[in-house]
């Protein structure tokens, strides 16, 4: 279901925006919310959870008896046999008939107590279902808003290192004029100045594209312009986390809604098996009538007709059973019990996939971290190469191949932590996914 909330704060951003911006500052939060309130198949699965639903409602409203009452007037002309007098009289007369009747299921060989049941388990089958597609919502809805993110960050360093060569074209200008440096330099740094303006297009074009990317999931007007923030995670506390994987197949067992949907889903199945078995077994049904009917051309009125003369009672038990039907109850019931037998054989492999998803999270998470921590020390050691090949090279000892390789590291270096640095976040919001953890914010 729409969120009317959400969509209205999209909106009023929209709307008291100055003229002629098009942009939505969009924290992750907010991100999540609105990709869970836009989601079709999230939307369509609660849907279908209304119907199962009225399904498990309808399971227990049939313990009750049915109750059913009918009324009945119509108009004859011929002959009218008046009961009251014993006599057939040719004319045009006026009947009106009402009855009430009621009916008990009073035992079917368990077959409403295992249908209750079985309503029960689909409905927390549909529950865990949605459970887990708003996971994977919120998990694709990370990927792509932390792309924008890093996207956002290597542009940024596209542009400072683009601003810092320029600066160096401009000095490296002053120091041909002056005589210290060949003409040879000049041209050399504006085609690395060139270069970067290239990789500075290329950086605007991948960050424009995960914005589309995002807005999609998002369900917004692609014209709008969308810039994220920084989640606000704690990088230290994911960085020293410590993981135990025995744990986390603990965890990931316990928690994970499509191994629970599977589990409700085989008590379905099982339940279905004892819904067919029943077919096999006789059933008693208990039914009460009440009749009664009027005449107009009977000389008695309305009031004694209706409560003396013509009031029918009719009460009992009625036993059904079953005793040939072509085979079909048989071959309902082996088809239940091969679904039941299936149900079982996905659970189990269900599980096996799940062990072995959280093993290869848990070894991309501890590989990513690594990279993590390399990635500081890389970022550090280009940072002070860089200051020394520029010392040098302002004192005119150093090459500006030097100098251009050295930026060059720099600048991989920097890209390489920043990609490092958001890998690592995602690789948390990954072991939660496979975990089963992946917190799920309330509508």
């Amino acid at each position: 279901m729409r969120n009317p909330f959400l969509i209205l704060l999209i909106l009023f951003s929209i709307i008291n925006r100055p003229a002629g911006a098009q942009d939505l500052d969009l924290s992750y939060d907010e991100a999540v919310k609105i990709a869970l309130a836009q989601n079709v198949s999230l939307r369509t699965q609660k849907n279908d959870l209304k119907l199962v639903k009225a399904q498990r409602d309808q399971s227990r409203g049939e313990v009750a008896p049915t109750i059913n009452a009918n009324i009945n007037g119509w108009r004859a002309s011929g002959n009218t046999f008046i009961e009251q007098e014993a006599r057939t009289i040719n004319t045009t007369s006026k009947n009106m008939y009402g009855g009430l009747s009621a009916n008990l299921n009073v035992f079917s060989g368990f077959q409403q107590m295992n249908m209750i049941k079985l309503r029960n388990a689909n409905f927390e089958a549909q529950n865990y279902m949605i459970d887990r597609t708003a996971q994977e919502v919120i998990f694709t809805l990370s990927d792509q808003y932390l792309s924008v993110l890093l996207a956002t960050e290597l542009l940024e360093i596209a542009e400072d290192n683009l601003k810092t060569q320029k600066l160096l074209h401009t000095q490296i200008e002053a120091m041909v004029e002056a005589g210290n440096r060949p003409r040879s330099d000049l041209y050399d740094q504006l085609a690395v100045v060139k270069n970067r303006e290239l990789l500075l297009l290329q950086a605007k074009n991948n960050l424009s594209n995960f914005k589309s990317n995002l807005a999609i999931t998002l369900q917004l007007d692609p014209t709008v312009e969308i810039s994220v923030s920084n989640p606000g995670w704690d990088l230290n506390e994911i960085r020293f986390l410590q993981l135990d994987l025995d744990e986390l197949y603990d965890v990931s067992l316990a928690n994970r809604p499509d191994l629970k949907q599977f589990e409700s889903t085989e008590v379905v199945m099982e339940k279905a098996v004892s819904v067919s078995k029943a077919n096999f077994s006789p059933s008693l049904g208990a039914y009460y009538n009440l009749s009664t009917r009027f005449n107009d051309q009977s000389v008695r009125d309305i009031q004694d007709q209706l409560t003396v003369d013509n009031k029918r009672t009719e009460y009992g038990l009625s036993l059904r059973i079953p005793i040939y039907n072509g085979l079909r109850n048989k071959t309902e019931y082996v088809m239940r019990k091969v679904n039941s037998e299936n149900s079982k054989i996905n659970t189990e492999n269900l599980k096996k996939t799940i062990l072995n998803d959280v093993r290869n999270a848990y070894q991309n998470f501890m590989d990513v971290r690594a990279a993590y921590e390399v990635s500081i020390a890389q970022q550090e050691a280009a940072d002070m190469a860089l200051k020394v090949q520029q010392e040098k090279y302002n004192l005119g000892v150093g090459s500006l191949i030097e100098l251009t390789n050295a930026n060059n590291n720099y600048v991989t270096a920097a890209s390489g932590h920043a990609q490092a640095r958001l890998n690592l976040l995602f690789q948390k919001v990954i072991m939660d996914y496979y975990t089963g953890a992946l917190s799920i914010p309330s509508p």
